[in-house]
């Protein structure tokens, strides 16, 4: 993965959840190709403002390609409550509903096909996540996920056409150890 010229993470799997690294820019070209190729996979044109935080998610097209999309991060400003999004990047799942078990109101309803839900503020606790079509038994489960307080988490709906759907869950945060600052899957 590439900002302009510059390589900002190689050798990258599916599932895998990199460090954040700061672009001395706020425009920017990303794109995405396989090692050792010149081609891109996939390219996204990006504005970003200073001092924000940003994901870079690789989506599915529906057309068998690549899409990149780059999401922005909200921090957690209520350090009494979690923060919680899902991105929808599972062909196959184009209408997705999510829900704690127990709750009759869902968390989020109707993710599209390559779309972002925004985030949700929940109270903090320990709960199952069911991830559905709009009608229907659940596809993936979360089982017994700790949501503590003052944090924002993503979850990534993932899985090849006609294939299992997983949910990649990872922790927004920051960590900072002396000089250096990761993120926390």
């Amino acid at each position: 993965v590439a900002a302009d010229q510059r390589v900002l993470f190689s050798n990258i799997g599916y599932e895998d959840v990199t460090d954040y690294a700061e672009l001395p820019e706020n425009v920017a070209r990303f794109s995405m190709r396989p090692v050792g190729k010149d081609s891109a996979l996939a390219e996204s044109r990006e504005v970003m403002g200073d001092g924000a935080r940003y994901t870079l998610v690789a989506l599915p097209d529906g057309k068998g390609g690549s899409l990149l999309r780059v999401l922005k991060d909200e921090l957690p400003t209520d350090s009494s409550r979690a923060k919680i999004r899902v991105v929808n990047a599972a062909p196959g799942l184009e209408d997705v509903k999510v829900s704690i078990a127990g709750q009759p109101t869902p968390l989020f309803d109707h993710i599209a096909l390559g779309a972002e839900a925004g985030y949700q503020d929940i109270a903090p606790n320990t709960a199952t996540l069911l991830f559905q079509r709009s009608k229907g038994a659940p596809v993936v489960r979360v089982e017994k996920w700790k949501l503590e307080p003052g944090r924002a988490y993503t979850i990534v709906l993932t899985g090849a056409a006609g294939h299992k759907v997983e949910a990649v869950k990872f922790d927004d945060r920051l960590i900072r150890s002396g000089s250096q600052v990761s993120l926390k899957p």
